[in-house]
């Protein structure tokens, strides 16, 4: 009975922790995604937030990998296509053609292999954390699929930036989907890769053309 409370405890304090931890990133990504395109300080904060990321996984101990690698590369595929056809619209808003710019100006004044590559790596850390550990915590309730994306979209909302938050929606459900069907974070990352390296080339082409 007293191991049993004992692990009780340390099951609850890794959970405080990881959520403590998790909440720590908000401020994290903001700072990244709001410093100047191309700059240093872009690069080292992206960096570190994916460190960051990733030492909220490791609170949670080793994730399991699972499988459905070509089905969660299609489907990033297709998500990102989706978003592309959507992107051909938002261009014709201001404001959320500006909202997208800032996002796109990191591919556009950056190195774009740096760029795809810190890209990369944000998106591994993210579902590490967020269809790792912290899926592993809303498993215990109804729907870990929901409430994983509910605090993946809470975090994304600290960048400002509505485009990114209302990406976050479909990213997080599709991801978790993934999660769950496969039973590990090896799907979900690859999905975003996916996704977030095919955005890295459609967002500049279609807000770089002239909306007609």
């Amino acid at each position: 009975m007293e191991r049993m409370r004992l692990e009780l405890l340390g099951s609850r304090g890794r959970a405080a922790a990881l959520v403590t931890a998790v909440a720590a990133g908000a401020p994290l990504l903001r700072r990244a995604i709001r410093s100047p395109a191309g700059s240093p300080e872009f690069r080292s904060r992206t960096v570190g937030l994916a460190a960051w990321w990733a030492g909220c996984a490791a609170i949670g101990g080793r994730p399991r990998a699972g499988g459905g690698v070509l089905p969660a590369a299609v489907t990033g595929a297709a998500t990102a296509g989706v978003f592309g056809a959507g992107a051909l619209l938002t261009r014709r808003i201001p404001p959320l053609r500006d909202q997208v710019a800032a996002v796109t100006a990191h591919a556009s004044k950056g190195n774009l292999p740096t760029v795809a590559a810190l890209t990369a790596l944000t998106g591994v850390g993210e579902e590490l954390v967020f269809r790792g550990p912290l899926f592993d915590l809303a498993e215990d309730g109804p729907a870990p699929v929901v409430v994983s994306t509910g605090v993946y979209l809470a975090i994304t909302l600290a960048t400002g930036n509505p485009m990114l938050a209302f990406a976050a929606i479909p990213v997080g459900i599709l991801a978790g989907a993934l999660r769950a069907q496969t039973g590990g974070v090896v799907a979900p990352c690859v999905f975003h890769v996916t996704w977030s390296l095919a955005m890295l080339v459609l967002l500049p082409a279609t807000h770089d053309a002239s909306p007609v």
